[in-house]
């Protein structure tokens, strides 16, 4: 057998690695008769075999070409990410900020700054604190966090900071779930009594006594003044940074994070900075009980519209907005009035459909705003001051105007779509004019020429074929017609 008829063999018969190192043969064969034309050639028996053979060639040597790119590319990206691993392994701390309520987007922040000082064997981590408060859930889920990352051997460091900073209700909790508490000049910590609005005073006692008892045991677990922590909760007390220290809830001054880690021995290496990330940006928008109401009722509106302008894309957009509503109150949490609150909403924005001058479509935006209410008023820790609550009062204000025009628009559409004729309808011939196309007794019947269609007609006078005439009444499918 010879060299060419082996190549076809192992092409139908061997298997891929054998093909591999077949082609490099290939290769090499093509580079011999590169330099000795006549002792490739006894290897063929024809010039048509030799024309296969450097074709064969040609394209062996794109494959392995190929391979080569594709093997070389493997081993920079794999130097790449061994690289990136031990650039990461010798990170030292990990300094996560959190200058904003807390909620499901904070919690994903702080979570995923802690796994990475986790995974890269980090000595510690610093969470930086500005904040008034937020979401209770969210706030045990980052207090869970970090208890993890402690039990591991991670040392996890509260700053309040910078000057003028204050970690307030979740903060305060946060602050105390941590090892090393440092505080900057002119901040202040504490004043975490929740803020319950009209909840009956028996459940009001329970939910204090419960969270005062949480915040005194994370202040025992950390070897904290724990009297004073519980009454952050049921005296609403505050302390600045000096005081802090003097009665044992904080442990140090610090003017910046690097400066909290030095206070805890953690010096040299590198620090990464967690910054949020889209996720946890999409996570604190579906977080605002407003903004998951109005989701709500955009969503009915949407559907709404559609109903009158059959497109298809503002219903799947409503549905849309309706999912990511059901998402955000998944990570809020719903009461049964709440939950009927935003469906009695939705249904009355639908039966703007029916009747109303944009008075149902505003009635049903107002509804799922009174739910966010209920929702906001429910969360202990969130902020319900009124510079707090300004932008969710403008938000919700021009929903309602929002919801006005569209409705009144959807009206007025309304009443013009009801004085045209369905387009079946024979009604619209009448005082239409035309002409006769044969004579007309009177009395008898003929045909007439009318919009451009054939119809039959009868008339109560003579009319001649070739008369204009003009429509006056209908009579099944048979015109009335009269000269004109």
């Amino acid at each position: 057998m010879g060299v060419y008829d082996a190549f076809v063999f192992c092409n139908t018969e061997c298997d891929p690695l054998v093909e591999w190192f077949l082609t490099t043969a290939r290769i090499i064969l093509c580079c011999f008769q590169k330099f000795s034309h006549d002792a490739c050639a006894v290897h063929f028996y024809s010039a048509a075999a030799a024309f296969v053979v450097r074709r064969e060639c040609e394209q062996s040597t794109k494959v392995l070409s190929v391979g080569l790119s594709t093997c070389f590319a493997a081993i920079v990206f794999t130097a790449l990410a061994v690289a990136s691993i031990g650039a990461q392994g010798n990170v030292s701390a990990y300094v996560i900020n959190v200058n904003s309520n807390i909620d499901q987007g904070t919690a994903d922040t702080v979570s995923r700054g802690l796994q990475l000082a986790e995974s890269t064997s980090a000595q510690a981590v610093v969470i930086q604190i500005n904040t008034n408060g937020g979401l209770l859930g969210s706030t045990e889920n980052i207090v869970d966090a970090m208890t993890a990352a402690e039990n591991v051997g991670i040392k996890v460091v509260v700053y309040v900071g910078p000057q003028g900073g204050r970690a307030f209700s979740a903060g305060a909790f946060i602050a105390m779930a941590s090892d090393y508490i440092a505080m900057d000049n002119g901040t202040v910590i504490g004043s975490s009594t929740p803020v319950l609005g009209s909840v009956d005073p028996s459940e009001r006692a329970k939910i204090t006594n419960g969270l005062a008892a949480w915040m005194q045991t994370l202040a025992q677990l950390h070897g904290r003044n724990s009297t004073l922590a519980a009454l952050f909760v049921s005296e609403g007390i505050s302390v600045t940074s000096q005081d802090a220290i003097r009665l044992g809830i904080a442990n140090g001054m610090a003017s910046s994070a690097e400066g909290a880690l030095a206070l805890v021995g953690v010096k040299g290496g590198s620090i990464q900075y967690v910054q949020g990330d889209v996720r946890s940006a999409i996570l604190s928008f579906l977080s605002d009980a407003t903004v998951v109401s109005l989701l709500f009722a955009v969503g009915g509106l949407l559907i709404m519209v559609d109903l009158f302008h059959p497109t298809i894309i503002a219903t799947a957009l409503g549905v849309s907005l309706i999912v990511m509503a059901l998402y955000g109150l998944e990570i809020i949490g719903l009461e049964p009035l709440e939950g009927a609150l935003l469906i009695l909403g939705v249904g009355t924005i639908l039966l703007e459909l029916k009747k109303g001058h944009g008075l149902l479509a505003v009635t049903g935006v107002g509804l799922t705003l009174l739910a966010a209410g209920l929702m906001i008023e429910r969360e202990p820790y969130v902020p319900k001051s009124p510079s707090a609550l300004f932008p969710t009062f403008i938000l919700g204000a021009a929903a309602l105007v929002a919801a006005g025009v569209l409705g009144f628009y959807l009206h007025q559409m309304r009443v013009v779509l009801a004085g045209i004729p369905p387009a079946n309808d024979l009604r619209v011939l009448i005082g239409k004019t035309g002409l006769a196309k044969t004579d007309l007794a009177a009395g008898g019947s003929g045909i007439v020429l009318i919009a451009s269609d054939i119809w039959n007609a009868t008339s109560e006078e003579s009319v001649r074929a070739g008369e204009k005439v003009v429509v006056t009444s209908i009579e099944g499918v048979r015109l009335n017609v009269r000269r004109l």
